[in-house]
């Protein structure tokens, strides 16, 4: 399942409300191979998902998921994997907080560059 945490560290979320955007690491390979574990998504809240949309799931009992928004019908909705390990979930929606929109995506610059290009400890010294 892939999952992440909408909370920073303080417990708290930052810059909602129209306008802001925000980024969730990946954890997980349901949404595997579009999105890989520690990549990012940003979430658009002011965008309204629509069938066919990548989305963040958030429930009430504290779960977050990220899943394509398959269907919603009145009192539920189903959600795809992008891995056909993972069957599709249909939750009733008193279930869920909130649906927000996934608009985008990074790859942090470690994750993309060789090995021989990332820092080294100085040799010989401190300059």
């Amino acid at each position: 399942m892939t999952s992440f945490n909408t909370r920073s560290d303080d417990g708290q979320r930052h810059a909602e409300g129209p306008g802001f955007l925000y980024t969730i690491r990946i954890k997980g390979n349901s949404m595997a191979p579009r999105y890989r574990s520690g990549e990012y998504v940003v979430v658009d809240p002011g965008v309204r998902p629509k069938p066919g949309a990548d989305v963040v799931v958030c429930l009430k009992d504290g779960r977050s998921l990220i899943k394509t928004l398959d269907w919603r019908q009145v009192g539920k909705v189903q959600l795809l994997s992008v891995n056909g390990d993972y069957p599709p979930i249909t939750l009733m929606l008193d279930a869920i907080e909130r649906i927000e929109c996934i608009t985008g995506r990074f790859i942090p610059e470690w994750r993309t560059r060789p090995p021989e290009w990332r820092c080294r400890p100085a040799e010989g010294g401190a300059a």
